[in-house]
């Protein structure tokens, strides 16, 4: 299908209680209204609905399909940019739905080649792009195990166990370390227009700018300010900055 694919499936933003129905003030009420925006094709209104929960709401506590129908609606609204982002951050929770997975391509397409031209400053750039984080997971397991096991077995088991075999066991055993410890640093997404400045705060002199679905790493956080690593195609060299928190959705 050449169209984004719509659900209903805005669950909560925090966990319903029963001892006391929400006030109309509540992210779960601002959930409900959220999907009634979503369910008429209101795409402004609801983007400024789940933008609010959002701004308000621990993000790490939001379920994937508040990501999926936020991220749907910027995009029928025609922000892919941002789209792309909050797509991106839902298919990293639930990598094996096929919905997601085609709406996050279907995005990716239509957002601007400058934005998506930005990547993580670390070797390691296309992480944000395999999803199948379950997956990599169990593999990046499998092979420490195995590899482990190999540089204990080769001083036992050497006539049976090249030496060709060992240094290959070992290489791998490194590579996977080093994969591991990449992963585990941060990846955000440039979700509005950022500004990366030379500081963590507004006095500080202007770097450059960021559109909506760049990609960068997160480094050090100072007083709602993240220090940034990125490069640019066709630009050498890192960029090292500070962007407002605000401006910025973590991915991974």
């Amino acid at each position: 299908s050449s169209d984004l694919v719509c659900r209903a499936e805005t669950p909560p933003a925090t966990p319903s209680s029963s001892v006391a129905p929400p006030s109309p003030t509540t992210a779960p009420e601002r959930a409900a209204q959220a999907e009634k925006l979503f369910m008429a094709s209101d795409w402004n209104g609801a983007v400024q609905a789940y933008r609010s929960i959002l701004l308000e709401v621990e993000n790490a506590s939001l379920a994937p399909a508040f990501f999926y129908n936020f991220g749907t609606s910027l995009g029928k609204a025609g922000q892919s940019g941002e789209a792309y982002i909050v797509l991106l951050r839902a298919a990293a929770s639930s990598p094996l739905d096929s919905d997601m997975q085609h709406n996050l391509n279907l995005i990716k397409k239509q957002a601007p080649a400058s934005a998506l031209s930005v990547k993580p400053a670390l070797w390691l750039s296309w992480w944000p792009e395999s999803l199948q984080i379950w997956t990599w997971k169990l593999w990046l397991a499998c092979s420490l195990v195995v590899s482990g096991l190999a540089l204990v077995l080769i001083g036992r088991l050497e006539p049976l166990f090249p030496q060709t075999l060992a240094i290959l066991a070992t290489v791998l055993f490194l590579c996977t370390a080093m994969v591991w410890l990449q992963a585990r640093l941060p990846v955000y997404g440039v979700s509005s227009l950022a500004k990366v400045k030379s500081g963590p705060g507004q006095t500080f002199s202007d770097l450059s700018s960021l559109e909506p679905g760049a990609l960068v790493n997160g480094d050090l956080e100072r007083d709602g300010w993240i220090q940034v690593r990125f490069v640019r195609q066709g630009m050498p060299g890192e960029s090292v900055g500070w962007i407002d928190s605000k401006a910025l959705l973590r991915v991974l």
